[in-house]
């Protein structure tokens, strides 16, 4: 079992391999850089290869996956902006579920959603559908 030290007690059995920031995996001819992107949970880890990121539930078409809460949603914008939102426009983001999408249209659509009020206790679900919703 592999994970982030911080989502270490969401498993059913002890991590085997402590997954950080930086960290390489390699695959077969793949090789994947593991991005900390705290938010959806504390220890939100998602893959990239080389134009291709496989994200887990951080970002979907239209804006940021689930969080539990407002301060779990400020944490998960803060991991956009920092760690996703600066990877080249071509990615292609690969969510948890759902459709793929590609980093430049999820960058404008970010800018969008950020230029406008929103309530104090936002807060994402799946596929940006909350946020769509409450803004």
């Amino acid at each position: 079992m592999a994970g982030h030290d911080l989502d270490a007690a969401r498993f059913p059995v002890p991590l085997d391999i402590k997954l950080n920031d930086g960290d390489k995996l390699v695959c077969g001819n793949l090789e994947f850089t593991v991005i900390h992107n705290p938010g959806h949970t504390k220890g939100s880890i998602s893959f990239l290869a080389g134009k291709y990121l496989l994200d887990g539930d951080t970002l979907f078409p239209h804006g940021p996956g689930w969080t539990a809460n407002h301060a779990n949603f400020e944490q998960e914008v803060k991991s956009l902006q920092e760690k996703i939102f600066v990877l080249p426009d071509d990615t292609r983001v690969f969510p948890g579920h759902g459709e793929p999408t590609v980093l430049e249209r999820e960058k404008e659509e970010f800018k969008i959603f950020s230029s406008r009020p929103h309530r104090p206790d936002l807060c994402g679900t799946c596929c940006g559908c909350k946020i769509r919703r409450t803004s």
